[in-house]
């Protein structure tokens, strides 16, 4: 999860079967976005770049939208999350174009030994 350089939100991605989205409004203290009603795939990373921030999406099969294992990848899908509107766009990035934006690295949501959240 991360905080936006601005304080406003807080986002990242639950850990349960697949990584989903959810990004919280740290001053209203409530979720506006949450991967149970949006039915996004699964998240393998987040990214920014001067758009703003998205992530890579996840196949069924666990690798990435777009991967083909015969083959480099061309295009990969990828989800924007534009937080003014609070919505999330599909899109399509190309290999070589990921590789030039900063990846932003997450700090995991603490949990226990039984995978609850704890204080």
């Amino acid at each position: 999860m991360f905080l936006t350089p601005d304080r406003r939100f807080i986002f990242g991605t639950h850990d349960f079967d697949f990584k989903s989205l959810f990004v919280i409004n740290v001053a209203r203290r409530r979720v506006v976005l949450n991967d149970e009603k949006e039915r996004l795939p699964g998240v393998d990373g987040w990214y920014m770049d001067k758009a703003g921030y998205f992530f890579v999406a996840l196949a069924d099969d666990g690798m990435p939208q777009g991967y083909d294992s015969d083959s480099k990848p061309e295009t990969l899908v990828i989800y924007r999350l534009d937080l003014k509107s609070l919505t999330v766009k599909k899109g399509a990035i190309t290999a070589a174009r990921l590789k030039s934006v900063r990846k932003i690295e997450s700090v995991p949501w603490p949990q226990s030994d039984d995978c609850t959240s704890v204080p």
